[in-house]
């Protein structure tokens, strides 16, 4: 695969990207950082053109989320929270699923957020 970049952290974003360049559309950046207003960094998935950014969400991610002490919901809020904080950065924010890969519905979705903002696939 001549697109790798190997900065994928898990095969759901590989085949994320996989999907994205498949479907002609500019290869998103990958962990990509963005600095939110109150000084937090944080990583996306992926990034593309900066209109977009985008986060995998496996099962396995959602057992990382928490904290030691935190539940499973406190970890969901603390997601939310950090979601919000890169949504005012500016992009739109887009999340899919291993499910959504399987089913091919994860490049529609993405097209949704995409193509109000003129970025079509070539």
């Amino acid at each position: 695969m001549t697109s790798a970049t190997g900065q994928a952290e898990s095969v759901g974003e590989s085949w994320s990207c996989a999907q994205v360049i498949d479907a002609r559309y500019p290869a998103p950046r990958q962990q990509h950082r963005i600095r939110a207003a109150s000084g937090s960094t944080y990583v996306t998935d992926v990034d593309e053109e900066w209109l977009v950014v985008g986060e995998y969400d496996g099962l396995i991610k959602c057992g990382r989320l928490c904290m030691p002490g935190e539940s499973i919901a406190d970890a969901g809020i603390r997601e939310k929270l950090r979601e919000d904080e890169i949504r005012d950065t500016g992009p739109r924010f887009v999340r899919w699923t291993w499910n959504d890969l399987e089913r091919d519905a994860f490049i529609p979705r993405l097209h949704r957020r995409l193509a109000p903002l003129g970025v079509v696939a070539a």
